[in-house]
């Protein structure tokens, strides 16, 4: 990887793992599916959605650092 590849897909590692935190804020206690259970289809999307970036931005990262 080139220099600027690796400053590139450390910024999508970045924007992944914020996401991933918004996504869990707003799922957490005061966002809007607080009063929902875990086990509610609406928050087992978000709780996926937070998965798949958290996987991808591990993903890029053993990349950038193999």
């Amino acid at each position: 990887m080139t220099r600027e590849q690796i400053n590139v897909t450390w910024r999508e590692i970045e924007s992944a793992v914020n996401a991933a935190g918004w996504l869990l804020q707003w799922a957490d206690c005061n966002g809007p599916l607080a009063h929902l259970p875990t086990s509610d289809p609406g928050v087992q999307a978000i709780l996926n959605a937070r998965r798949h970036l958290l996987r991808k931005a591990n993903t890029l990262r053993k990349a950038v650092l193999s």
